[in-house]
């Protein structure tokens, strides 16, 4: 049983080019670049390591009030968009790539399976999900902006622009 309510993707969003999002909020200078393939933390993002504590809390109040950027981990980036011309207000999810297209699906799955273990370890976070909606995308990271390659579908599937 999923913990988490299904992602809202309109149809709308499918269709088109990648969406390419600026990293950016307050802490703009804290991330490292990737190195040798293995993704590090993104600039521009709060970084989070395990749901306790300070950064965890500064986390959940970040997702809760607007669009910074949190990463959980080298996988998993969040925000809400709050902001620009068309905001949706829905916490989106982005599963990082770092695979072969081939092997897109299976991170995508672990991601899911993560955030929702995530949501049942602390309530406060599966909470925020309930209340603000969730969007899931597969993105990749260009170090100062995230652009999407493709979106999951209410089912977790991957939709491609160009399938």
């Amino acid at each position: 049983m999923r913990l988490l309510p299904e992602a809202h993707l309109p149809a709308s969003a499918v269709a088109g080019a990648a969406t390419v999002r600026p990293h950016g909020g307050q802490f703009g200078t804290s991330g490292a670049p990737r190195q040798s393939g293995i993704m590090g933390p993104m600039k521009g993002a709060l970084t989070v390591d395990e749901p306790q504590g300070e950064r965890w809390d500064l986390a959940l109040d970040l997702l809760s009030n607007g669009p910074d950027l949190i990463a959980i981990g080298p996988e998993v980036l969040l925000h809400r968009e709050t902001a620009g011309p068309d905001p949706d207000g829905l916490i989106h999810i982005g599963v990082v790539a770092n695979a072969p297209r081939e092997r897109a699906q299976s991170e995508v799955d672990a991601a899911r399976g993560f955030v929702d273990h995530l949501a049942y370890k602390d309530e406060r976070f599966g909470s925020l999900l309930r209340q603000f909606g969730v969007t899931w995308e597969y993105v990749e990271d260009g170090g100062t902006l995230t652009v999407t390659l493709a979106k999951v579908s209410d089912a977790g599937e991957l939709v491609w622009p160009d399938s």
